[in-house]
């Protein structure tokens, strides 16, 4: 079997026929690929799911108890038969037609990774007709290279296929209990040890801006601790796997400070957005501890978090607008 398409998935009804239509037209036959839906343990009807397996042969439903996304990915992962896998979410788009292609060149060149491109559109927004160039346009290289020469990498899974055989050997799996920045960190554990890595420009993702709401903004509220507490773990995880390879490419371990940059902008925003001055101050104690704060602005050619990383070294008075911003509506808060 040629490709394992594994998507984590929980209540997403009203967009999975859509994704599996596209997935479905990718030019394989039904013998050569399959996609693998885990059930996160939804607690919404799932019939559209189970009419697709009943139709397509190749289309499995897997239910596991709520374990969140990771756990979703990694047993998925154990499921798969396929020589490369790819990870979709359960709410986006994929290009018609690509994949049997990106397939053909990871597998001619005895690839370990290949990269392609993902856009971003709205959710009502049609996909544009996919840029097509499957011929590799980087020379093959390691995967520390590649990430070095590509600082602004979207990090998601859905941005590149992996062989199957390759996660094996080196016992690559997304980390149990995250669920925020877990993507990072399998690219950046996947990347170390990666010979053969290379990029073909080609449009095959899509990544779905859903409207923020009133109760999407609670949710993420609700959530704020964990998906903080996520983000500092990276960071630490990323420092840590610094520290224990001395052999790293200096232009990896650039990356890795870029990548830890913007998280840190991500912790001091969210921690702003969503939790009280008290916590505030100890994410900050914390990210100071781990030499991450003040922000280091001179790394960033981005003006929007040049602008904003002034204001957030800027401590005291930081702190005195996030007590200012807490007692504002949660419609206006919403829209920061």
């Amino acid at each position: 079997m040629k490709l394992s398409v594994i998507i984590a998935y929980y209540n997403a009804e009203e967009y999975i026929e859509e994704l599996l239509e596209e997935l479905l037209d990718q030019g394989f036959s039904e013998s050569e690929f399959e996609i693998i839906v885990v059930d996160d343990e939804s607690t919404h009807s799932v019939d559209v799911l189970k009419d697709y397996c009943a139709m397509h042969h190749n289309v499995k439903y897997v239910w596991q108890k709520n374990a969140r996304q990771s756990a979703a990915r990694n047993h998925g992962i154990c499921l798969a038969q396929g020589e490369y896998l790819y990870f979709c979410d359960n709410d986006d788009k994929v290009n018609r037609g690509v994949l049997s292609h990106i397939y053909d060149v990871a597998h001619t060149n005895e690839l370990e990774m290949l990269f392609f491109n993902r856009l971003v559109i709205g959710e009502h927004e049609t996909p544009p007709m996919p840029h097509k160039n499957f011929k590799l346009d980087n020379e093959i290289c390691t995967g520390q290279q590649y990430l070095g020469t590509h600082l602004d990498i979207s990090t998601g899974p859905w941005h590149y296929i992996i062989r199957r055989d390759f996660v094996e050997k080196h016992h690559l799996k997304f980390p149990d209990g995250v669920i925020y920045c877990e993507d990072v960190d399998f690219l950046a554990n996947a990347s170390v040890v990666a010979n053969k890595v290379s990029y073909v420009d080609v449009d095959v993702y899509f990544w779905v801006q859903r409207p923020l709401s009133i109760s999407h903004y609670a949710g993420k509220k609700k959530m704020a601790e964990k998906y903080i507490g996520d983000m500092i773990w990276n960071v630490e995880q990323r420092k840590k796997q610094i520290a224990d390879n001395p052999n790293l490419l200096p232009e990896f371990v650039h990356w890795i400070d870029l990548n830890n940059q913007s998280v840190v902008f991500g912790i001091v925003h969210n921690a702003f957005r969503y939790l009280p001055v008290t916590k505030n101050i100890e994410i900050l104690d914390k990210l100071e501890q781990l030499g991450e704060y003040p922000l280091k602005k001179e790394q960033s050619k981005d003006n929007v978090y040049y602008i904003f990383s002034g204001v957030m070294n800027k401590r005291r008075l930081w702190l005195k607008l996030c007590s200012i911003f807490q007692m504002l509506p949660e419609s206006i808060k919403l829209k920061f």
